[in-house]
């Protein structure tokens, strides 16, 4: 291991940031730092050419995602300059650089990283999976760092469940196009992950993550492996909605929801989950109509907040979509290039009919999603973790075609595995 950490730094770092994701948002921000070091310590050693800062800098900018983040960096610097400082600025402006780099830190890296980095996620998923179903057996509580796995109580909670969502699918989606024990493999640690999010961290977005990325991954792999993907998810639909349909609480959590929406509408259910989220979108969406070239200012977003709404509701800092917050500071041009940037790597995912195409698609989705409905990108303790898996499925996709595929359900030994379908032509 220190020969690891000595040799190869970057490697190190990625896996170590991997083992973290489950763990509370410090560690997260740790690995963060640790592997900005890492580069900053293999860029002045320069010893292996190939894992140098010109090679990395030229596959992170042969993105599609590379643009969209040029873009709204300018977009914003333009309205710094254009529009008055905030006390939330300094903040906001370091919630924004922090997503652009967690995600373009993971497109830089080499595959061998990628791969440790995976390999580390997979533990942690192991792990987490363990504490649950031991807590579950014996009714011991889980250790300090572990117990938002098991109580519902704020953000991590929710990091927790859309990570088990995505790690879910990704391992299901993995298993039908693998073989032997590393299909078993999968299976087994998609059905465990999505049964604690339904039984244990029921939480809406995440079910929504869930279901949306099974149906998207059976849509895109139906083109390829036909019969055999699509009755393999499908089957999984089938147990999850069995399971759902066993535990009352998940349809009445929906059902609850929508009746919060709808007394919202009427202008209550403001201490609702839903009802709260409404009178924030209609709130910020009038706060961009009246200014929607600039916005706000970077920053502004709780000031406005504040004077129009109650005071008994006036200390919230974000309006759970992240899209509407960008949008309402920096104008509609600012909001569009933040919701360009999540979806950039989506067309280049749909194109490649492969494994790590429906990896990066099923990814792409999920935060998508969860930008729109709990601000996954600008809470660092869900957009450190959460984005940096994410970029790591991305990352996969950006292998040329005929690569070697890999999934959370393989470790570094998959480096030596065959591609089973190969990518379409003209594929990104």
């Amino acid at each position: 291991m220190l020969n690891t950490i000595a040799t190869r730094p970057v490697r190190a770092a990625a896996g170590f940031w991997g083992l973290v994701v489950f763990l509370p948002v410090g560690m997260n921000y740790l690995a963060f730092v640790l592997l900005l070091l890492a580069l900053l310590v293999e860029r002045l050693r320069g010893r292996d050419p190939t894992l140098e800062a010109p090679a990395r800098w030229a596959r992170v900018r042969q993105h599609p995602m590379w643009w969209p983040a040029v873009a709204l960096l300018a977009w914003t610097l333009a309205v710094l300059a254009l529009r008055p400082f905030h006390p939330d600025t300094a903040l906001n402006l370091a919630h924004e650089l922090r997503v652009i780099a967690t995600l373009l830190l993971a497109l830089a890296l080499t595959r061998e990283e990628v791969m440790w980095a995976l390999g580390g996620v997979l533990a942690a998923l192991t792990v987490s999976l363990a504490v649950i179903g031991f807590h579950l057996s014996v009714g011991i509580s889980a250790p300090g760092p572990w117990t938002d796995l098991i109580v519902i109580r704020g953000n991590k909670s929710i990091a927790d469940s859309l990570l088990f969502a995505l790690l879910g699918v990704a391992a299901l989606v993995a298993a039908a196009s693998s073989r032997g024990w590393r299909r078993a493999a999968g299976v087994v640690l998609g059905v465990c992950a999505l049964a604690v999010l339904i039984t244990v961290l029921p939480l809406r977005t995440a079910m929504v993550v869930a279901a949306l990325g099974l149906v998207a991954a059976c849509w895109h792999g139906f083109r390829t492996e036909g019969r055999w993907l699509l009755a393999s998810l499908a089957a999984c639909v089938l147990a999850i909605a069995a399971i759902a349909a066993a535990v009352p609480q998940v349809p009445e959590r929906f059902v609850q929801g929508v009746n919060d929406v709808r007394e919202a509408r009427a202008g209550g259910a403001w201490n609702t989950s839903w009802g709260v989220r409404w009178h924030m979108a209609a709130v910020t969406a009038r706060m961009i109509a009246e200014r929607p070239l600039l916005g706000w200012g970077v920053g502004s977003w709780r000031e406005q907040w504040r004077v129009r709404v109650p005071a008994e509701w006036a200390e919230y800092n974000m309006p759970h979509n992240d899209y509407l917050w960008m949008g309402a500071q920096a104008g509609v041009p600012g909001g569009a290039l933040y919701l360009a940037l999540v979806l950039a790597a989506l067309p280049a995912a749909w194109r490649r009919r492969d494994l790590a195409g429906r990896l990066a698609l099923t990814a792409t989705l999920a935060l998508a999603l969860a930008g729109a409905t709990n601000s996954a990108t600008r809470d660092a303790t869900m957009g450190l973790s959460l984005l940096w898996v994410v970029g790591l499925f991305l990352r996969l996709a950006a292998e040329p075609a005929g690569r070697p595929e890999c999934g959370p359900t393989a470790g570094p030994a998959a480096l030596d595995d065959p591609v089973h379908v190969p990518e379409a032509p003209g594929a990104g």
